[in-house]
């Protein structure tokens, strides 16, 4: 008897078994319909009132002809305003050398100013080199010592850590 009990468990966990794999294979296959379908259509916009363009059977008189009214024709379009061009705030500078000029004079100022808690820094202070091609002034016809070299200067020049103890 207990050899029977044990059997009927084993079918029964069986049809159990086969009836998950039989939903699961049914939810794949109504996963993979519903990706197949093409998406539902959109509405159409409805169409937007156009003024000027109403045509409609209140015009006619009583005669039945037609009565045509003037109405004035829409403005003609603005034309775009012009943009002004972008002027970079502070110096302009027509060469590296200029901005190396203006940089020690710069740091001369923080230097003689480090002492003193009264002066303190604005943007408009340090001079931005927005009017040059770059900022470490290394060109084309610079070597590759000359290169590095402008490169690491302009690294500690602009390095977070430099102007961390500024006012």
């Amino acid at each position: 008897a207990e050899e029977m009990l044990e059997e009927e468990r084993e079918a029964e966990w069986r049809r159990k078994v086969e009836a998950a794999k039989r939903e699961s294979e049914a939810a794949r296959a109504a996963a993979s319909s519903r990706r197949q379908q093409p998406p539902p259509q959109r509405p159409q916009p409805r169409q937007t009132w156009k003024p000027y363009e109403y045509s409609g059977s209140h015009d006619e008189d009583s005669s039945g002809s037609s009565r045509s009214q003037q109405r004035p024709p829409p403005p003609p379009p603005q034309p775009p305003k012009a943009v002004p061009p972008k002027v970079p705030a502070g110096p302009v500078f027509k060469s590296f050398d200029d901005f190396s000029a203006a940089w020690s004079k710069f740091e001369q100022k923080l230097s003689s100013a480090a002492g003193s808690q009264k002066a303190s820094l604005r943007c408009a202070d340090i001079p931005w080199p927005t009017s040059l091609p770059s900022v470490s002034g290394a060109v084309a016809a610079d070597g590759a010592a000359e290169k590095k070299k402008k490169l690491r200067s302009a690294l500690m020049r602009w390095h977070p850590d430099k102007w961390a103890p500024i006012p």
